[in-house]
């Protein structure tokens, strides 16, 4: 029977002017009992003789491996060692730390009789000039999101740290906090302290913890940056200053500026939909933990979504996602559990607008989200709504979001000069048609424009992204954008023919859409022909 040998621990040493202590530590290291790790030292481009004490004890032990880098901060140095390691468990030491000979072993044996445990870490004392054991509170989630509870020398598996995107290089300082957040903050995995004495934390002049002290408030807002969702479900808003008393202070914050949102329950799973899409305010809130174990995964998927609505204000204070356009309004494309959502921040109102969006009229978030579901009701095509979340700042309305499903179709009728004649002709047909049913249906588009309607065509050969030939039996799907401003009830004809105003085509482009939405409705296309090009002349002529 084949030895089973044990899994393999890379250690990663990322070094910068550690001349004093770097020998200690790797001795440290190497006193290990357990008999498969190797050592990687990465130094960070330091100015004294750190690279130097490192290439010396890799030539005496072929464990160790010896890297440098142009300097650029420990975060790094880390993230360049662990992407060269060749072992399933990571172990980090920083260059002036050092471990007990017991430690590797009891940390990896623990990881292989626990795949469902992430991090496991052990008692620590420190060392230098301070002596005495570091006290850590129990673990837990809503701890962490105030406190780091894991000191950076905790044993964990690679893949966690690729599945996590490995430490936040451009934070300097506690970048362990912001890396264990970044592993545990979706729900899944546990964390383990071994009841021993693995690590002596070194606490000198230049260290570490001393020299990050002054960034507190950088540091906080690093972390809010980074993981807003999470501090959202954790504590109610943005970590604080005063980290104890951030949940009281965004409970606080809440009652002045209390929040509107909804989920639709085409969005989130079965299970969980009528507790998810209830119109909730923070008086009132949402709960998600109702599902059977059987439906845990769309649970979290739920909750994940539920969390990012609710950060929605964060999202785009600190530029997450990607910006499709930005203006009046602006919109940005996010991915979330593999789903692609885009977002449309509305432009805060006038003074006058704000009292009434307040308390006598929907928002255009909100309304964005109810139009959409009606169309697609009627058979009408536009992006999905996922959802929609608004916010008051004391009597006054403040900012408002709406979430839909990216579209699948990538051509705006602005770009109709760009398609072939046969391309342009359906495409104008179909609008005349859309017009039409739109119009049927009482409803009245008040921003019915090019830059609105989106296209697809089928049965189709595509040869490069805009040269396409069309088959005689090609046809098109549309979808309709920016839904916030819609009537509802009769359209007259005269109503109906000034909605072509804000097409910006030639007069032979709109006598196809004029003919076809006559057709569509049975009405003379004479007449309406006519009337279409008067009231979309008179339109530009304005202008």
């Amino acid at each position: 029977m084949a030895k089973t040998y044990p899994t393999h621990v890379s250690v990663v040493v990322p070094i910068y002017n550690m001349e004093r202590y770097l020998a200690e530590t790797i001795t440290s290291v190497l006193a290990s009992d357990y008999e498969n790790f190797d050592i990687i030292l990465m130094d960070d481009g330091s100015k004294d003789e750190s690279l130097h004490i490192a290439r010396t004890f890799a030539e005496k032990d072929e464990r160790i491996k010896v890297f440098s880098q142009a300097n650029a901060g420990a975060s790094a140095a880390r993230n360049h060692a662990i992407r060269l390691a060749q072992g399933p468990y990571i172990l980090p030491v920083d260059a002036d730390n050092n471990i007990t000979l017991g430690y590797i072993r009891a940390a990896a044996e623990y990881l292989d009789a626990h795949p469902e445990v992430k991090v496991v870490s052990c008692e620590v004392e420190y060392c230098g000039d301070k002596s005495g054991p570091m006290h850590f509170a129990p673990f837990s989630l809503p701890m962490l999101a105030r406190k780091n509870m894991i000191d950076n020398c905790a044993m964990y598996r690679k893949s966690d740290w690729e599945a996590c995107g490995g430490y936040a290089e451009h934070i300097k300082g506690r970048e362990d906090w912001a890396f264990w957040i970044s592993m545990f903050k979706n729900g899944k995995g546990g964390f383990y302290r071994l009841p021993m004495l693995g690590f002596y934390y070194r606490v000198h002049a230049n260290s570490k913890r001393r020299a990050t002290q002054s960034r507190k408030h950088k540091l906080i807002e690093e972390l809010n940056e980074l993981h807003p969702e999470f501090y959202e479900a954790q504590l109610g808003g943005p970590l604080h200053y005063h980290r104890s008393w951030s949940k009281f202070l965004n409970i606080c914050h809440r009652c002045l500026h209390p929040r509107k949102w909804r989920i639709h329950p085409d969005a989130v799973p079965t299970a969980v939909s009528d507790a998810a899409t209830a119109v909730v305010s923070d008086a009132a809130p949402a709960t998600v933990s109702d599902a059977s174990p059987a439906d845990s995964l769309n649970k979290e998927k739920a909750e994940h979504l539920a969390f990012f609505v609710k950060s929605l204000p964060r999202q785009f204070k600190y530029n997450k996602g990607n910006v499709i356009y930005k203006g009046r309004n602006e919109l940005r494309s996010f991915e979330i559990d593999g789903n692609s959502y885009v977002v449309k921040s509305f432009r805060k109102p006038n003074w006058v607008n704000r009292i009434i969006y307040g308390f006598l009229r929907k928002s255009k978030a909100e309304r964005s989200y109810e139009y959409a579901d009606k169309l697609l009701r009627l058979g009408i095509l536009t992006p999905r709504p996922v959802a929609f979340y608004q916010e008051r700042c004391g009597l006054c309305f403040d900012k408002s979001y709406y979430v839909c499903e990216a579209s699948q179709k990538t051509i705006h009728f602005k770009d109709i000069d760009k398609l072939d004649a046969k391309q342009q002709e359906i495409f104008l047909k179909a609008v005349g048609a859309l017009t039409a049913r739109l119009h049927e249906a009482g409803i009245y588009h008040k921003d019915y424009s090019g830059g609105n309607i989106l296209v697809s065509f089928t049965n189709e050969s595509r040869f490069s992204e805009m040269e396409t030939r069309i088959s005689e039996e090609a046809t098109c799907e549309l979808e309709l954008l920016d839904l916030n401003r819609m009537r509802f009830g009769k359209v007259s004809l005269e109503q109906a023919c000034a909605n072509f105003d804000r097409f910006h085509v030639s007069d032979d482009k709109l006598r196809i859409m004029a003919q076809a939405y006559a057709q569509a409705r049975g009405l003379d296309t004479g007449i309406c022909t006519e009337k279409i090009l008067h009231y979309n002349h008179l339109s530009h002529s304005r202008k």
